[in-house]
This record gives structure tokens, sequence and C-alpha cells, in this order.
């Protein structure tokens, strides 16, 4: 089981843009309409609990998402279609508040891409892991290097 112990950890804002003159590709990236409990455009990761909407402490805009360190696996995801095959970045901001990760725990930005017509063992697996500790608003981001001879099915 992965879980991520933490006081408090926020993730705001995300994008995923495939080069510098793209806008960016995801629904709703500022969490801004919210649908029930989630960010609409947005879910939970299989039976993962998603976080918390927090309105108190934002990186811009007026929502951002809050990851509780209680033991629960805790994820939200958006799936992507119409990708060429050519890099891309997926970039978020994230703010930690006495973040501490256990041995064998992570707090992770994960992106996989899936090929059209071919087996799951061949899909592409980018991340960026979230440091521990106490900081303020932090820019991360992950780099993805499809390859290029395969037709994107989704991200």
């Amino acid at each position: 089981m992965t879980r991520t112990i933490a006081s408090c950890l926020l993730i705001a804002c995300v994008g995923v843009v495939l080069a510098a003159s793209d806008s960016n590709r995801l629904a709703n990236p500022g969490f801004e309409a919210v649908e029930g409990a989630l960010p609409q455009g947005w879910a939970a990761a299989g039976k993962d609990v998603p976080p918390a909407l927090d309105r108190q402490i934002t990186h811009s805009g007026s929502l951002a998402l809050r990851f509780h360190g209680d033991g629960q696996q805790r994820s939200l995801r958006q799936t992507l279609t119409g990708f060429a095959s050519r890099p891309f970045t997926v970039a978020g901001w994230v703010r930690a508040e006495n973040v501490l990760i256990a041995q064998g725990d992570h707090a992770t930005l994960y992106v996989h891409v899936i090929y059209r017509g071919k087996p799951y063992a061949v899909a592409t697996h980018a991340y960026h892991r979230i440091e521990p500790g106490t900081y303020d608003w932090r820019r991360v981001e992950v780099r993805v290097d499809p390859i290029a001879s395969f037709d994107i099915k989704d991200v």
C-alpha cells in the first residue's frame, strides 16, 4: 500500500503543455469549477480517496487541493486524449506544511502515456517526487518523452 504521511500537502493549479506556444490541455486546471466534492473533470484513481477542496490557502484563484496525511491513499487524475507523440510538460504548484514521508511511501506528480494497440507494459511513465518538509508554493514539473513511433491512446 502506498500512502503519504503528512500534516498537510496542498496542490494547486496544474497544467499539461505540449510546447511553449500551446495552451494548457487540462479541463478545469485551477479546480475552480466544482461538481459535488470534486473539481469538475477530475476523479480519484481506482479506490483512492480524493483530496479535500481548500478555499483558505490557495496559490491563485479560489481553490486548491489538500492532501491530508491520514494513512489513506489519495489521488486526483484526469485522462486526456488527442496527443501527438512528441514531448510535453506537466506542471503544478505545491505547498507543504510539516510533511513527513515514511520509507516506502511517496507523494508524486505522476504521468503515464498509454499507446494505442500496445500493452500497458510499454507505457511511458514519468514523475516528480514531492519533497517532504515545510515550504511555501513551489512549481514542480515533469517532462514526458513519449515513444515517437507509437500512437498515443491517452495520457
